[in-house]
């Protein structure tokens, strides 16, 4: 090899180590920088559930540490025992039993080593207790006595989840075990420690009133009040003028709302997305396929375009492009995975088609949707 080309080789070598490191720092500055946000965020947190906990006991930050240690004992004893009747009682029975089998690969004799150390980042307290969440950064550690790989196995794993609970009467039941817990909408997300506190879910409730009040008759014909040949958008904004239903920042209020109901479906309660959209739409975004469900995470709102404005049909409808960033992956309904990313967000590019109904408080229905899932490199 000449010397010319040895110098070059060279300068790639240290130039691709050079960019290793770079990248490796850069990445666990990122990582400070998420913990101490985490770190405030969980005295906020804090704060909001001992708030909610003025009219609510179960929001109590004990009764919630005590929701997180039950669970742990109980996948305690299942590694010790096998067996545990008292868990068949639970709403979260089959999640916490697949959530200490997930562990198994390690090897026997697992046990969890102290107590868990646990962070409350999300508290959302509602009317309606079917929407009611905390979210909560959980890490401990596992031993384990006999590893598979035997001496030169790992002897111990240490955790650092983030877990979910929904309300279900007067307890929490976990109905998510996934997601980073220094995740940035995680972080950034409202703390609702009562639903005044609410101020998005107040506003879009004003909004919708405002609209109820200014709306055009039943005998006035929409389609006489735009240009036919206007694009969707522009037809939108002139129709708004005398029709507040067709406001784009009612429409906004209503895609953020069924994005959220999307995202607490997948692993909770189906109920509030039930109230906002039709079987065939619930099907697209949940069930993409036979025997396998999407799940979604993380979801955020970028922008969105009204593509269609159909004000001939009855009732009218609106059909919007929305381009989402979320965590997405596709897993059969036994839990094994079929394609997708588990880890990192990804863009997504949703088609609706909201319908408009006769309601004061909720006027946009969501009729259609495409498969997001379709999508995903790998699905079928």
């Amino acid at each position: 090899m000449s010397l010319g080309a040895s110098i070059a080789v060279g300068t790639v070598l240290v130039g691709s180590i050079a960019y290793y490191w770079f990248t490796t720092l850069q990445s666990a500055a990122r990582r400070e920088r998420a913990a101490l946000r985490e770190r405030a965020r969980a005295t906020r947190a804090h704060y909001a559930a001992v708030e909610a906990a003025e009219d609510d006991p179960i929001f109590s930050p004990d009764e919630i540490d005590r929701a997180v240690i039950e669970v742990v004992a109980l996948a305690d004893g299942l590694w010790r025992s096998q067996v545990i009747g008292t868990l068949d009682d639970r709403p979260d029975a089959r999640l916490v039993r697949a959530w200490a089998r997930s562990w198994q690969w390690l090897g026997d004799g697992l046990e969890v080593v102290a107590k868990p150390s646990i962070d409350l980042i999300g508290v959302v307290n509602r009317d309606d207790e079917d929407e009611d969440r905390i979210v909560l950064r959980v890490r401990l550690r596992i031993d384990c006595k006999y590893p598979k790989g035997g001496r030169l196995g790992p002897h111990h794993v240490h955790l650092d989840q983030r877990w979910t609970f929904r309300r279900s009467s007067t307890r929490w039941v976990l109905v998510s075990v996934s997601g980073d817990p220094l995740a940035g909408p995680v972080l950034t997300a409202p703390l609702i420690p009562n639903p005044s506190s609410d101020t998005d879910r107040l506003t879009d409730e004003s909004l919708a009133e405002l609209a109820d009040r200014r709306k055009v008759g039943n005998d006035v014909a929409l389609s006489d009040l735009v240009n036919a040949d206007d694009p969707a958008a522009f037809a939108l904004l002139d129709l708004s003028v005398v029709d507040n239903r067709f406001g784009p920042e009612l429409i906004a209020a209503k895609l953020a709302r069924l994005l959220e109901a999307w995202e607490s479906a997948v692993s909770g309660s189906e109920g509030p997305l039930e109230e906002q959209a039709s079987d065939s739409a619930r099907d697209a975004l949940l069930r993409p396929s036979f025997r396998t469900r999407l799940i979604v995470r993380d979801v955020v709102l970028k922008s969105w375009e009204a593509t269609v404005l159909d004000l001939s049909r009855h009732p009218p409808t609106v059909e919007v492009n929305l381009d989402v960033a979320a965590v997405r992956y596709v897993v059969r309904n036994d839990g094994a995975a079929v394609a997708g990313n588990h880890t990192d967000p990804n863009q997504m590019r949703l088609t609706w088609v909201l319908e408009l109904r006769d309601s004061v408080q909720d006027p946009w229905w969501l009729t259609m949707s495409n498969n997001p899932a379709k999508a995903i490199p790998g699905f079928p």
